[in-house]
């Protein structure tokens, strides 16, 4: 889009997401084969999952509210709708109806009080066994844990829906340290 053709658009149509709480996720628009139509689909941060045709249609709000503080852009794969949010929870939920599918709870690790937070948009993948959703955590202190990557396994995974597959420690120290590489040479003028 330039500056020519910038003068002549508009607002096509706009609508709350829930009770009006903030929208800080880009949403989700993809192709529902089921219903035969382009969803829009978007989260509160108050966690409220709302889904809207391209005419600006509601098609649902989901009745399964995910917990609050979903900064991030959900994912879709095949019929499955994924969200992550800051208290510890990744939620998949039916891309067509809106109802609950599974979730993931991400532990709490010692000395912390409450799950790492998941300030990181999904991404899907798949193996022999289904699909595996991936994501990071920052924790809930960065001096006591500085975070993880998960990969879950995604709804209708022969190894179970929204289970744990593998989960790696970011922190500094530990068995699980991802090595750090040395500082670049310092470059002279």
């Amino acid at each position: 889009v330039g500056a020519e053709q910038a003068r002549s658009l508009s607002v096509k149509w706009s609508h709350r997401v829930g009770s009006g709480d903030p929208v800080f996720a880009s949403p989700a628009v993809v192709y529902n084969a089921t219903l035969a139509k382009t969803l829009v689909y978007e989260v509160s941060v108050g966690g409220t999952v709302h889904a809207f045709d391209t005419t600006g249609a509601s098609i649902w709000t989901s009745p399964q509210n995910i917990g609050s503080g979903a900064v991030d852009s959900p994912a879709v794969d095949g019929n499955s709708l994924y969200i992550v949010s800051d208290n510890g929870v990744l939620t998949a939920l039916d891309a067509t109806t809106g109802a609950l599918q599974c979730s993931f709870t991400l532990p709490t690790f010692a000395p912390e009080t409450a799950p790492g937070r998941i300030e990181d948009a999904p991404v899907i993948g798949h193996d022999s066994t289904g699909a595996i959703v991936y994501f990071g955590d920052t924790g809930q202190s960065e001096s006591v844990n500085h975070g993880h990557e998960w990969a879950i396994n995604g709804f209708g995974n022969s190894s179970g829906d929204c289970t744990q597959k593998w989960v790696n420690d970011l922190a500094p120290t530990g068995p699980n340290r991802i090595a750090s590489l040395p500082p670049p040479p310092l470059r002279t003028h």
